[in-house]
């Protein structure tokens, strides 16, 4: 990543090309330029000057006493899979909330299902957070595309199979499904058993989740 990054809506996965979500496959269109750019943020942490891991150059760090534990940090494709009117909908679903997370449920295990080719890095309550080797990023589209076919499969089946009519079951149509998607150096640790991802780019990619996209599914992605 260099310089100051720029973010592009995706309708694009580069600066050269992007893809619209249909029901099944993607379709290609010419990028479209929504957010403002990254030196607008609140603060300035994410230029290069503030990385403090180890680059690839200089390899992780040795366990040399038993509080030291092994970084391995390597250039990975990020992408978070995120339900939107997550919190609408359990608000208005307070009074019906199993019937309400079942349904929750069973569409992040289908966004799992359809995500063949990455490695789940942790669930975040209504996101699913991915990453995989930074050179499978030109399959992203049909990644992509294939866990939303089976969201959406998902959904019809639910609404399809209602349990009853309380707002758990009724309201579950409004759920809806949106990435970003960013590649960049990430540090890859353990804390106890749990592997866990950490640097500059995986903030940036949570941070793509607040932006001004005024539609309510969509892909987005960020750019050098």
């Amino acid at each position: 990543m260099s310089g100051v990054s720029s973010f592009c809506v995706l309708k694009t996965l580069d600066t050269r090309r992007g893809f619209l979500l249909g029901t099944e496959r993607p379709r290609w269109t010419q990028p479209t330029t929504i957010l403002h750019d990254a030196a607008d943020a609140n603060d300035n942490d994410l230029t290069p000057r503030h990385r403090q891991c180890s680059t690839p150059s200089q390899g992780p760090p040795t366990a040399t006493s038993g509080k030291m534990h092994p970084v391995d940090v390597q250039q990975r494709l990020l992408l978070i899979a995120d339900i939107g009117g997550y919190t609408r909908y359990m608000l208005a679903t307070r009074i019906s909330l199993a019937h309400a997370q079942v349904a929750v449920t069973g569409l992040l295990e289908a966004v799992l299902d359809g995500a063949t080719h990455l490695q789940l890095a942790k669930l975040e309550g209504d996101a699913a957070f991915f990453h995989a080797p930074a050179a499978t990023a030109p399959g992203l589209a049909n990644e992509v595309a294939e866990i939303r076919r089976r969201f959406l499969e998902k959904k019809q089946q639910l609404v399809a199979d209602r349990l009853c009519n309380c707002a758990g079951c009724t309201q579950l149509e409004g759920l809806t499904l949106k990435f970003m998607a960013h590649t960049g150096e990430v540090a890859i640790h353990k804390v106890r058993q749990l592997e866990e991802l950490s640097g500059i780019d995986v903030i940036l990619v949570h941070r793509l989740l607040k932006n001004t996209v005024p539609i309510k599914e969509y892909p987005l992605c960020q750019h050098g």
